[in-house]
């Protein structure tokens, strides 16, 4: 290792070697600790969402993404300290940075926020028979950025997640089984007529009687 560096005498690289090594090393052991803190933390965490009746892609959105994705960041901070990086300015860099990308990515983040909240509040799941922007059909994917819905003629519509939640949505399957009501218009009416065929809508028939005689005959008998 010491021959790699022939800019070097053998007496700066044994230097370098006995100062860099042991801030390694330390950087090495506080990120394994942190990553398994992580495996630690995960199953615990997973069976507290499942407890809290958590819908399952929540629960991997919160376990998977944002914990973990906190915990390794921060492993790898605290990681980079002990190697002598100034943690201070990344931070400030990577926080200017986190604006910038705020500013392009609105709607992105829109979206994420309310798909989040469809996790959370779960108004619908996969399976489910909505209406939503106009659209009837089964919810067959949800995202933390889209929902998609196949309708009932085999077309898949892609939503994003804002529209969902700052519109109207009826979930037709919420309660069980549904009802499907579906106009229907009938061109060969007289042959339906002539064969006996009625339209099966609610009516009433009246039917009115001559009842004055035998009212009459009853009286009488009566006398």
């Amino acid at each position: 290792m010491l021959d790699a560096l022939p800019w070097l005498t053998r007496g700066e690289a044994l230097s370098l070697a006995s100062t860099v090594l042991p801030k390694l090393f330390a950087a090495i052991v506080v990120f394994l600790a942190f990553f398994m803190l992580l495996r630690v933390v995960q199953p615990a965490l997973r069976a507290i969402c499942r407890r809290a009746a958590f819908a399952p892609a929540l629960i991997h959105l919160l376990v998977d993404g944002l914990v973990r994705g906190g915990v390794l960041v921060l492993g790898l901070v605290m990681a980079a300290s002990q190697l002598g990086i100034e943690i201070a300015a990344a931070l400030a860099a990577l926080g200017v940075l986190g604006i910038a990308v705020g500013f392009a990515a609105q709607e992105t983040i829109a979206n994420m926020t309310a798909g989040f909240l469809i996790f959370l509040d779960r108004p619908f799941k996969v399976g489910d028979w909505v209406t939503t922007q106009e659209r009837y059909g089964e919810v067959r994917d949800i995202t933390l950025r889209i929902t998609r819905i196949r309708t009932l003629d085999n077309t898949y519509v892609v939503i994003p997640n804002k529209q969902i939640i700052g519109e109207l949505l009826i979930n037709h399957s919420m309660s069980g089984e549904t009802r499907v009501i579906i106009p229907i218009g009938i061109a060969c009416k007289v042959a339906l007529d002539r064969a006996g065929i009625e339209i099966p809508f609610p009516h009433l028939q009246l039917f009115v009687d001559d009842v004055k005689n035998r009212v009459w005959d009853g009286l009488r008998g009566s006398r």
